[in-house]
């Protein structure tokens, strides 16, 4: 008597769902990856973006800070700098307001500092408190502000100092 053979035997059947099964595990390792990489890019682009708005705020106030003659008072600038915060007289539609920036290295983060011109002048501190976290990043430290000059000699280098000289304006 003659068998026909019509469908699959059960090795066949198991040996495709366990190629099936090593393809799938496969594909899905590789999506995974894929995924897990595409977190990290995400992440460090608003990172990247958090970043960004901040220096463009510290960047407006730059643009739109006022010189200020304090007449006698040589002991105040209408900017000032060293490598850990800067200080700045700028417009508001409220009167002229000091702004300052400064590093928090404990904890990572850029903080802007407001008060108006006139407690400045009566010499009240900013209060520490009163500062608004304009970008923080926890591996962020030994941060420093840096300000540059032009050189006078010829092929007009700039020169990069960690503290303002009082003698030029930014």
């Amino acid at each position: 008597m003659r068998c026909s053979k019509n469908g699959f035997t059960v090795v066949e059947v198991m040996l495709v769902v366990l190629v099936s099964s090593l393809v799938a595990l496969a594909v899905y390792r590789v999506f995974a990856v894929a995924m897990k990489a595409n977190e990290k890019v995400q992440a460090r682009i608003e990172t990247v973006r958090a970043l960004m708005a901040a220096f463009h705020l510290v960047e407006r106030d730059l643009n739109n800070m006022v010189p200020y003659d304090f007449g006698v008072d040589s002991s105040l600038h209408a900017f000032a700098g060293d490598a850990r915060a800067i200080r700045m007289i700028i417009p508001t539609e409220n009167g002229l307001k000091i702004v300052r920036y400064a590093f928090d290295e404990a904890e990572g983060d850029l903080i802007r500092f407001e008060q108006p011109f006139v407690d400045f002048l009566s010499g009240e501190p900013i209060g520490e408190e009163e500062g608004q976290i304009i970008f923080s990043h926890p591996a962020i430290q030994n941060v420093q502000f840096f300000f540059g000059y032009l050189n006078t000699n010829e092929e007009r280098e700039p020169l990069w100092k960690d503290q303002w000289q009082r003698d030029r304006l930014p």
